[in-house]
């Protein structure tokens, strides 16, 4: 399978710069094109692997103590760079790993997992047994940071994680790992109103995953407006459809904030297409069932993603809209 050019996210050009390193990188290494590095830092190490499997941490690392092991993680595809960098030693780990957070969320990407300090677990254990193998990334527990990020596109999800950790106050170090896997998100591309009509006809329900929300909360992105808008169509083509907006959840967290959480995102759809995209009100009704009603297993990120969803459902025009969740 040919792989498809990476597109240059603007978001990522302020405090990070595109090419040019400030000291001796490794021979024969680069920048990653999504993420790139923070100024006045160099690579000190660089390994590009077409096709691996790659785990990428989700959940605290336990004391070995208590068995060791994460207490959540993804099990990835693709092709996998790795890139370690040296950081200016007058910049804090926490500086540099605030930066880079802010710039992948500014750039579309879904946090799925962060921890600080002695909350990430050992510094040698999360480096050694982690991350990669070897102490270059073992520092001081309080002074490490960690991030994992998720970006969908048709052709393939994207996922970063970021580790920055001092070892000393004039080693500071940062490990970049980017899996670009290989999955086609067929499900998840935007179909246009007709097809949404046939498949409603033909199932009673739509699952739309280009309906994109903020971490955690019900406020819409902007890159939900290419969904918002086949529905309005629909919603105009159909004048004898009236629908219920159904949010779902994956499975993690306490089941009452999940239920609370997926029915205000389907309200927050509900708002949108009328205040912005003109259906009128009455035709849609919002419920949200949190994790109640997975299409896949709960037990990995692939599954959750899947899971995290809002539906079309056709509604009776005979059926009362409802008051609230």
């Amino acid at each position: 399978m040919a792989w498809a050019p990476l597109r240059i996210l603007p978001a990522l050009a302020g405090f990070l710069v595109a090419a040019a390193a400030l000291a001796a990188d490794t021979p024969g290494s680069a920048d990653h094109p999504l993420v790139s590095r923070y100024r006045g830092s160099s690579i000190s190490a660089y390994e590009v692997r077409e096709f691996d499997r790659f785990v990428l941490p989700l959940g605290q690392l336990a004391r070995a103590s208590r068995g060791g092991g994460l207490a959540d993680q993804a099990e990835l595809e693709g092709r996998v760079i790795r890139i370690s960098y040296a950081l200016p030693p007058e910049r804090s780990s926490l500086e540099v790993f605030r930066n880079y957070r802010a710039e992948l969320s500014d750039g579309g990407f879904e946090l799925l997992f962060e921890c600080s300090g002695k909350a990430c677990g050992s510094s040698y254990h999360w480096s050694n047994d982690v991350l990669v193998r070897g102490s270059r990334l073992a520092g001081r527990d309080d002074l490490q940071h960690f991030v994992a990020t998720r970006l969908a596109r048709p052709e393939g999800a994207v996922y970063v994680s970021l580790y920055a950790s001092e070892r000393s106050k004039r080693q500071k170090v940062l490990q970049l790992d980017v899996i670009e896997t290989r999955e086609m998100e067929t499900d998840m591309v935007v179909v246009d109103a007709a097809a949404m009509a046939d498949e409603l006809e033909r199932t009673g329900r739509i699952a739309l995953y280009q309906v994109f929300f903020d971490f955690d909360r019900a406020r819409l992105k902007e890159e939900s407006e290419p969904a918002l808008r086949e529905i309005a169509t629909l919603a105009a083509d159909r004048p004898d459809l009236d629908f219920f907006v159904v949010g779902h959840t994956d499975a993690k967290g306490a089941l009452d904030y999940n239920l609370d959480l997926s029915w205000r995102r389907a309200a927050a759809v509900v708002t949108a297409l009328q205040r912005a995209h003109g259906v009128a009100p009455g035709r849609l009704d919002a419920h949200g069932v949190g994790p109640l009603s997975p299409v896949a297993s709960n037990t990995d990120e692939a599954g959750r993603a899947l899971n995290r969803r809002v539906e079309l459902v056709l509604r009776s025009k005979s059926s009362p809209a409802s008051q609230g969740p």
